[in-house]
């Protein structure tokens, strides 16, 4: 749900822009909520994995408190966005430009499978 709510505005952004227009900054904090996101998935299913293990080994022990609870989320965010920190420290925005020659013709154009594509014109 934080990667839909978070990061879908970023890629309808770049889309309709036809680039990234809203800077390194931004850039860097896409990439970052995108990757931590994503580990905080992980690691949650793994942690819920866990314990349902543990309460089926060990059926009659008592379960986990709320304080360890908290704690197993508070250290799942924090290892999730060191591990992200890489992702948004070497983001960067690069300009590109795109030169068609002459001998290009952008009406016919075959992808690497040998399947022939036609662009309509308008």
């Amino acid at each position: 749900m934080f990667i839909t709510l978070v990061n879908i505005p970023f890629n309808i952004a770049r889309h309709m822009t036809a680039g990234w227009a809203l800077g390194q900054a931004t850039c860097a904090l896409a990439n970052l909520a995108l990757t931590a996101f994503v580990y905080v998935s992980t690691f949650t299913m793994t942690a819920i994995a866990v314990d349902r293990y543990v309460v089926i080994l060990h059926p009659l022990r008592p379960r986990m408190s709320v304080a360890v609870g908290l704690v197993v989320v508070a250290v799942t965010w924090v290892v999730a966005v060191f591990m992200s920190l890489p992702f948004a420290i070497f983001a960067r925005v690069s300009c590109f430009v795109v030169i068609l020659s002459e001998f290009t013709d952008a009406s016919n154009v075959t992808d690497n499978a040998g399947m022939s594509r036609h662009r309509l014109s308008s």
